[in-house]
Formats: C-alpha cells, sequence, structure tokens
C-alpha cells in the first residue's frame, strides 16, 4: 500500500495511516473576506484610476508586478481611490483569482496605530495560518507570509495585496510581496521611499467637486432632492471654500442630507467665516481638523514650528528663501524642513524647485496652530522681518532693472535677469503684502511697496491691482495725518492718475493728473509739476480734447524749458509728435518723431524703445512700409536688450506692428514668423493677450496657410475658455468662421459665425457684432443659404449703422444687393446697390464706389425699368466702373 499527500501547502500536522477518519471545517475563501466596501458616490480620479489599473494589470509593464504607492494629503480620498482600484481589478477576469487581503495600519493615530507583527498576524491568520503555527519577530513572519503569497501565485491564485495608511517605509516594506507576480496598493499620507512608482493626488478639479457633493447627497437622500441642482452657483462655492477636498465635500454633503431644509446657499454662507470653517467642517467622528491633527501629531518640533509659520508669508506660494527670513534659520535646515512638510503632503512643492504652497484647509489648519503659538514662535516679530526682505529685495531689483544701480559684491542679485526673475516669481506675494500690510500690523509697507514697484505697475499693465496698492498706501498716508507726507500724496495721485489710463477711465485721468499737478506746484516741485501735466495731455488727446492738450504741453514746455530739463522737452515733443499724428498730420509729425527718437538715444533713456515704436507707427501710417519694418526692427533690439527685457507687452506690440510692416511690404514668411514672434512673446507675460492669436491666424490665412491658421484659433480658443473672456472668445470665433470658409468648409464657418455674432452682441461690442454679422452673411452665401444670408447682411448693416461706420454699413448693403439680386428681387437690389455706393462715396473709397455703381449698372442691364435713388456721378467710379464686371461679393472682413 503506498499513501502519498499532495496538491497543497500545508503548515500543521500531516496524519497517514491504513484508516484515517478526519471531521474537516467548512471551506472558506480567506483572501476576499476583508475588503471594505467602495463608496458608491465615488467621482473623478480618472487619470489616476487608469494609471493605477495599468500598473496593476498582469504583464502589464513586461517585468515583474510593481508596488503601487498612492500618496497625498489627508483628505485627498487615497483609501476610497485604492479600494475603487482593488475592486475593480479583482472583478477582472484572471487578474487576482487569490482575491484580496487589506489591512488598515492607522499609521498616523497613536492610539490605534498597528504594528509590523500585528498586521502580519492578521494577513497570515486570513491565509489559512492558524495562531499556534505563527512565527513571533517580524521577520520571521515577512518570511512566512511571501512564502504562502509565491505559493499561491504558484497555483494561479495570485492574490492582491492593499496596505491603508502607512506612515513609514519600516513598517510597509516587511508587509509587501517579493515574488514579483503579487501585486500591491499601498496608501500613505507621506512619500515613501519604497522603490515604486508614487502616484500623487491633490485636490479634485471644480467640475468633479460639485458632482461628489450632488452623488453623496443622492445616495444619503435618495427621494428627489434637487437643492444641489437648484443651487449650482452654491454648491460651487461650497466647494470652493472646501479646497476641493475629498474628506471636506462629503462632509458638507452629509451636513446637507441630515438637514433637508438647509440650502447650499446657507451652508455656503456659514462656511465663509474662515476662522471658523475648520470647525464647521465636522459631523460625528468625520472632522477635517482631527484628519489634520493626526498628521501635525508626527512633526518633530523644529518641522511643526515651521509649519505654524508658514501661514505667515502673503500670497499664494513661498520660496524656500523667504521661509529662510520668516524663520530667521539656515537655508539648508529651513529647507529639509520644507522637504519634509512635503512628503508628509502638508506642503506642495510649485512647478519649480524652491516654491512651495499650502492647501486653503491646510493653510487654515497651520495659522490657527500658529495663532496659539504666536508668544513663543515670535511670530510678529518673524513677520516684520519677512516683509522687510520683500520691501529691500524689491528696491534692490527695481535699482538695477532701472539701471540706476549696479550689480556688486554686497548685492543680492548677481545679474539684471536674476533681479527680475525674482520679482516675476515674488509678484503675487509682494502685491499681497501691499494691498494687506496694514492689516497684518505694518503700515508702512503700502507706502513703502507703492512707491519701489511704480514702474513694474507700469511695466506690467495691471491697472485693478495699482489701483488696489494705491488705495491702500493712500488709507495709511490719510491715518498717518502726518505734515510731511504732502510730498508722497502727490507721488500716489501722479501714479493714480497713471493707473486710471491704463484702465481706459480717462475721463477720470483728466481730473487726478490735474489735481497732482496742483500738488506738486504747491510743493514747488516744478519737474514733477509739468511731468503731471504731459500726463494730463495724453489722457485729454485720447479724448479727443485737443485744445486743452496743446494748452497743457506749451505749459510743460514752458516749465521744461525754465528749468533746462533736455529729457522734460523731449518728452513734450514726443507728445507734440503723438498729437499730430492723431490729427492725421503724418507729413507734420514724422520729422518730429525721428528727431524725438535721436534725442532718448542720446539721452541714453528708457523711453527710447516706445520712441522708436511711435516713429514706426507713424510710418506705416504714411505708407512708408520698408521704413517703418526697420524701425520697428530697432525697437524691438531695444526691447530685447537686457536691461530693458522685461516690457514684454511692449515686445508684443512693437512685434505686431512690425510684421504688418512687413505684410504691406510684400514679406508675407517674414510677416507670419514676426507674428509667432509675438505671440511667444505674449505667452512669457503670463497673461492671456488677445490680439497675438488672432493677427497671427488672419496672416497665415493671407499667406496661403489656412490650416495653420485654425491650429492657432483651436489654441486661441482654450486660452479664452481658461480666462473666462468672453470677448477673446467672440474676437476668435469670428477669425475662425473666415478661416474655415476659406477652407471651403462652409457648415463649420457657418455654426462659427453664427455664435460668434451671438457672443459680440451679449458682450455689447457693437464693432465686432456688425463685422461678425457681415463675415456670417458671405459665408452663407458660399453656401448658398440665401435668406439667412440677406438676414445676416441687412443686420450687419443696421449696427454698421448705429456705430456711424458708413464704409462697413456700404460693403453690407453691396452684398445684400447681390443677394437679392440672385433671389430675383431686383428693385431691393437696385435701392440697396445705390445706397451702397453712397456711401462709399462719403467715405472716399472710390474703388468699392465704382464696384457698387457697376453693380447697379448690370441690374439695370438686366431690368430697363428699374427706378432707384440717384447714384453721385463720380468720375473716378465711372472710369474704374468700365474697366470691371460685377463679381460676387468681397472676400471676409
Amino acid at each position: 500500500m503506498r499513501n502519498t499527500v499532495n496538491g497543497g501547502t500545508f503548515f500543521h500536522a500531516v496524519v497517514q495511516g491504513r484508516n484515517v477518519t478526519i471531521q474537516l471545517p467548512a471551506p472558506q475563501d480567506p483572501a476576499l473576506a476583508g475588503l471594505p466596501e467602495p463608496n458608491a458616490s465615488f467621482v473623478g480620479r480618472a487619470a489616476e484610476a487608469a494609471a493605477l489599473r495599468e500598473a496593476l494589470e498582469p504583464g502589464a509593464g513586461g517585468g515583474p508586478t510593481p508596488v503601487a504607492l498612492v500618496a497625498g494629503l489627508a483628505g485627498a480620498g487615497k483609501t476610497e481611490l485604492a479600494l475603487q482600484i482593488a475592486r475593480q481589478a479583482c472583478d477582472e477576469p484572471g487578474w487576482f483569482p487569490g482575491g484580496v487581503l487589506f489591512v488598515d495600519l492607522f499609521g498616523y493615530d497613536d492610539d490605534r496605530r498597528v504594528p509590523p507583527e500585528r498586521a502580519l498576524e492578521g494577513l497570515l491568520n486570513a491565509l489559512g495560518v492558524a495562531d499556534g503555527n505563527l512565527p513571533t519577530g517580524v521577520q520571521d513572519r515577512s518570511r512566512l507570509y511571501r512564502s504562502l503569497l509565491r505559493a499561491y501565485a504558484a497555483s494561479d491564485r495570485r492574490v492582491l495585496v492593499v496596505v491603508d495608511n502607512g506612515r513609514s517605509a519600516a513598517e510597509v516594506e516587511p508587509l509587501l510581496p517579493t515574488d514579483g507576480v503579487t501585486a500591491a496598493l499601498v496608501t500613505s499620507r507621506h512619500t515613501l521611499d519604497l522603490g515604486a512608482p508614487v502616484h500623487e493626488i491633490g485636490e479634485l478639479c471644480p467640475a468633479d467637486s460639485v458632482a461628489l457633493i450632488g452623488a453623496a447627497v443622492r445616495q444619503l437622500r435618495p427621494a428627489g432632492d434637487t437643492r444641489v441642482d437648484d443651487d449650482p452657483a452654491a454648491v460651487g462655492r461650497i466647494a470652493e471654500l472646501c479646497g476641493h477636498l475629498p474628506l471636506a465635500l462629503r462632509i458638507c454633503a452629509a451636513l446637507l442630507a441630515e438637514s433637508p431644509t438647509r440650502t447650499p446657499a446657507a451652508l455656503a454662507g456659514s462656511l465663509a467665516d474662515e476662522y471658523r470653517r475648520l470647525d464647521r467642517l465636522g459631523r460625528e467622528e468625520r472632522r477635517v481638523r482631527a484628519v489634520f491633527d493626526l498628521s501635525y501629531r508626527q512633526l518633530d518640533p523644529r518641522t511643526a514650528r515651521v509649519f505654524r509659520m508658514l501661514p505667515l508669508v502673503p500670497g499664494p506660494d513661498l520660496s524656500t528663501g523667504s521661509a529662510e527670513r520668516l524663520l530667521a534659520g539656515d537655508e539648508a535646515e529651513v529647507e529639509q524642513a520644507l522637504v519634509d512638510l512635503a512628503r508628509a503632503h502638508l506642503v506642495v512643492p510649485g512647478e519649480v524647485w524652491g516654491r512651495w504652497r499650502l492647501h486653503d484647509l491646510v493653510r487654515l489648519y497651520a495659522d490657527d496652530r500658529g495663532r496659539a503659538c504666536a508668544e513663543q514662535d515670535d511670530r510678529q516679530e518673524a513677520l516684520g522681518r519677512l516683509l522687510g526682505h520683500f520691501v529691500s529685495s524689491a528696491w534692490e531689483a527695481e535699482s538695477l532693472l532701472s539701471r540706476s544701480g549696479e550689480v556688486g559684491v554686497t548685492s543680492r542679485f548677481r545679474s539684471r535677469d536674476e533681479a527680475a526673475a525674482w520679482l516675476d516669481e515674488e509678484w503675487p506675494g509682494l502685491l499681497a503684502a501691499a494691498i494687506d500690510g496694514a492689516a497684518l500690523g505694518f503700515p508702512s509697507i503700502p507706502v513703502l511697496l507703492a512707491a519701489v514697484l511704480h514702474r513694474q505697475f507700469v511695466l506690467r499693465r495691471r491697472a485693478g491691482e495699482w489701483l488696489a496698492v494705491i488705495d491702500a498706501a493712500s488709507a495709511q498716508l490719510t491715518t498717518a495725518g502726518q505734515a510731511d507726507v504732502s510730498a508722497l500724496t502727490a507721488g500716489l495721485t501722479s501714479a493714480r492718475g497713471m493707473a486710471l489710463m491704463l484702465a481706459g477711465r480717462h475721463e477720470e485721468a483728466v481730473a487726478v493728473h490735474g489735481r497732482a499737478s496742483e500738488q506738486f506746484g504747491a510743493l514747488g516741485d516744478r519737474r514733477q509739476e509739468a511731468a503731471a501735466l504731459i500726463s494730463r495731455s495724453t489722457a485729454l488727446r485720447t479724448l479727443h480734447r485737443f485744445a486743452e492738450d496743446r494748452a497743457d504741453l506749451e505749459r510743460a514746455a514752458e516749465i521744461f524749458t525754465e528749468l533746462g530739463d533736455a529729457w522734460g522737452m523731449a518728452m513734450v515733443r514726443s507728445n507734440v509728435g503723438d498729437a499730430l499724428q492723431t490729427l492725421g498730420r503724418l507729413h507734420e509729425a514724422l520729422p518730429v518723431l525721428a528727431a524725438v527718437a535721436d534725442e532718448f538715444g542720446a539721452l541714453a533713456d528708457p523711453w527710447e524703445g516706445w520712441a522708436l515704436h511711435n516713429l514706426g507707427v507713424a510710418q506705416l501710417g504714411s505708407a512708408r512700409y520698408e521704413e517703418a519694418a526697420g524701425t520697428f526692427t530697432r525697437a524691438l533690439e531695444w526691447f530685447r536688450d537686457a536691461a530693458n527685457a522685461q516690457d514684454a507687452l511692449g515686445e508684443v506690440m512693437v512685434l505686431d506692428h512690425l510684421a504688418e510692416a512687413l505684410e504691406r511690404a510684400g514679406h508675407p514668411a517674414e510677416a507670419v514668423r514676426a507674428r509667432r514672434a509675438a505671440l511667444d512673446a505674449a505667452r512669457r507675460t503670463g497673461r492671456p493677450v488677445r490680439w497675438p492669436f488672432l493677427r497671427l491666424a488672419v496672416t497665415l490665412r493671407a499667406a496661403g496657410r489656412a490650416d495653420e491658421a485654425v491650429d492657432v484659433l483651436d489654441e486661441a480658443a482654450a486660452v479664452f475658455a481658461d480666462s473666462g473672456d468672453p470677448k477673446g472668445r467672440a474676437a476668435e470665433l469670428t477669425a475662425r468662421a473666415a478661416v474655415l470658409g476659406e477652407l471651403g468648409r462652409l457648415d463649420e464657418a457657418v455654426a462659427a459665425g453664427t455664435r460668434a455674432a451671438e457672443l459680440q452682441r451679449a458682450c455689447g461690442e457693437g464693432e465686432g457684432e456688425a463685422s461678425a454679422l457681415y463675415n456670417l452673411g458671405t459665408m452663407l452665401v458660399r453656401a448658398e443659404r440665401l435668406r439667412p444670408a440677406e438676414d445676416a447682411l441687412g443686420r450687419a448693416a443696421e449696427v454698421f449703422r448705429a456705430i456711424d461706420d458708413d464704409h462697413g454699413r456700404g460693403e453690407s448693403l453691396n452684398n445684400l444687393a447681390y443677394v437679392l439680386m440672385l433671389l430675383g428681387r431686383f428693385g431691393r437690389a437696385a435701392a440697396a446697390q445705390a445706397e451702397a455706393a453712397e456711401l462709399f462715396h462719403r467715405s472716399d473709397d472710390h474703388a468699392s464706389e465704382a464696384i457698387a455703381v457697376e453693380g447697379l449698372a448690370a441690374l439695370r442691364a438686366v431690368r430697363p425699368g428699374l427706378r432707384a435713388r440717384a447714384v453721385p456721378d463720380c468720375g473716378i467710379a465711372r472710369a474704374l466702373a468700365s474697366t470691371r464686371r460685377f463679381t460676387a461679393p468681397p472676400c471676409a472682413r
């Protein structure tokens, strides 16, 4: 007799004999029993979920199945994501036939924390090992556990291991498989060094945040609760106040669900108080503050102090250098603390190394902790140290960039480029410090930063920000009530006038610049008095109040002549040249502007670049296209010089005009290159500048490269959508319609043109609406949709009349006449054609007038008895008409 035992792995006594009777327990599947149920209202994380599924798929990577680490801020939904992926993976045929093992280490809760030996005990029990057969040490238990996982995999019972809430690599590593087949998912608030891919998750996007609240409310109150759908704006505000953190969003959903009469608007109102928000984001045992407490308790005292101090930094993020000044610590030590906080996901590293930010709710929590420890942390002294650093560094950067200072051994910056980069990086913080400095307990900060950053506000052309800083500084001077602040008051008044001009509020600017001139005059500062008069003259000229403009310039010239101020006189002549150009007297403006450019060049003044630009514009207007291109090229060299390179928007404008000059001079390829350079410069500003996209598209279309124009417009559409700029979107659609029409994609062109006209009308853009309707009409004609074309062109003519654009109305009526003729309505066609001819005659456009006259003649040839309004007898038009044939209407505007 032979007796063998096979087909399994045994960790207990084996009995063999001739006659054996054994009573076995009921069979059970040990691995699947422990996975918690995923939440049915899970929303978002599509990209992260796809990456994790790919990591777990058997053989997807061509090598051993990796361990995957899901890391992120407390409350970001790491556990829920892991559960969702584990359930999906186990449902895939053949992925994990052995099931899933789940263990929660409670790594951040000292009262419930599970050490590795206890975790292994539970996992081995789940795999069928009785307590009596368990080894005692961590190493032996881990060895047995891994052997079992290998045996399961070898017998086609591959297992998925999920380790939740691991705090350190040391406590997680003994639980990880090493056979290269068994897969594992680990979650942690820290970025653990496990030699595994890290899948970091943060807050949800706004749309997913709103969707999560809605799904959670419907799950908790399935009987037709429509509050979320009824007030999406309030739900969006709740999501914003929660920082789009899933834990906070689910708590808010629960708060709504438990109180059926509570509206989303009421809940949003209760969360608006930031000092009480964390307390209100809680329900029963689920509280945001408690979750953050668990992470905070794990910090060592040094790192905890750094964490508490970070909310003091104004602005959305901070640099390592700012944190060093705030804490008065060693740079390496401070950076290490920030790295440790980033590993714990209590701070978020920026897109470039050395910058850090706090999640909104974490910032509130850290600030709350900081206030509790304010005295021991010396918070106010630290904040003063940081704000002083901001002011002194900004002053030094501006000194270098304005050429009034030089790089030296004591300089904080090694080059002008470095100074400019620092200002760009710290701009949001500088702005916040300037606006909030007084509220933070440092009333001099707004005044100092308003003065130091004056040139930067001009260069950046951010009128709203500038006015906010001026308001903050002015409020402090008013509060101070000191006798020696009058010079500062006059300076702020002058700055306000400039900011108002940037904002397009020219009427207000005239009054403010007048007040600044009076204040400087009362102080005896005649140079600034004259400079304020020049600024006011510019605002007056914009309003076409030329007599007052001239009077201000004459008065400024008297003062600068009396002072012997060469710069002042050059500024006066620059404005005289601009006035002549505005009045259309280009032959007089050209020599004045050329002399001004030479004067500023001789003075090595920063205004030289703009003087060259203004000269180029006058040459362009005089049809001296080659000369204009040369002048704009010289201006471009000036703007790209290292000392002037900060004025990116100025560079965009110069490139824009250079492209126009090249295009008109018959150099289409060079014009396209200039347009692309303008677009690149616009991107560097970090602002959604509209015209470079649209003008590049128009130039590409004119160069016969319409397909490329569509690609540019696609990018423009994304930029305008992200920036929430309806005017930009409307202009993009108007251009898109014209380009698509040129490509013969008429249905798409008509759809874009229809939407463009609707948006232009909604934005109150009369000229834009008229052009969009005109273009739409031409597309409809080409698509042989004549009645809609008649409607569009008729509406275009009416809008052009409303905005007093005779030429645009004439073009619309000219095309409308063509459509009416095709429809066989010859009487109306003749009337429209005759009116178009009159309008072109009034606009001095003899070529278009000739086309209209020829069209009317053609209509009369078809219908000899037609009567229409008399057409003016224009010899040039008649001569041109004799050489032309009546054809289809001109292309889109």
